[in-house]
């Protein structure tokens, strides 16, 4: 996992922060095998081998499903190609998004 996607991961609401609440930041991560997570929140957990990141959000693979997911699992068994992150400009109501390719 590269660091800006770490860091873009990290900056999103800690677990159970938006519960009820609209999304508007969110990261996308594309799986080489044409899976999608979209995470709403995140925050580090101690994981297998030291510190890893736990997400919450949308699994658009077979079904469509809310759930848990760490980073390290996704990154060990895939190979992630790209990464979004996108943040509503809540003045301006608009999206704005930044892309990565790793």
């Amino acid at each position: 996992m590269t660091n800006t996607l770490k860091d873009a991961l990290l900056a999103l609401p800690d677990l159970g922060a938006t519960d009820g609440k609209p999304k508007t930041h969110k990261v996308l991560i594309y799986g080489s095998n044409g899976w999608v997570w979209e995470a709403y929140e995140s925050e580090v957990v101690e994981g297998w081998h030291g510190p890893d990141i736990k997400c919450f959000g949308l699994v658009h693979g077979f079904e469509e499903e809310l759930g848990y997911w760490v980073m390290s699992a996704i990154t060990t068994v895939l190979n992630i190609t790209t990464w979004t992150e996108i943040k509503e400009d809540e003045e301006k109501g608009e999206a704005s998004s930044g892309l990565d390719c790793f």
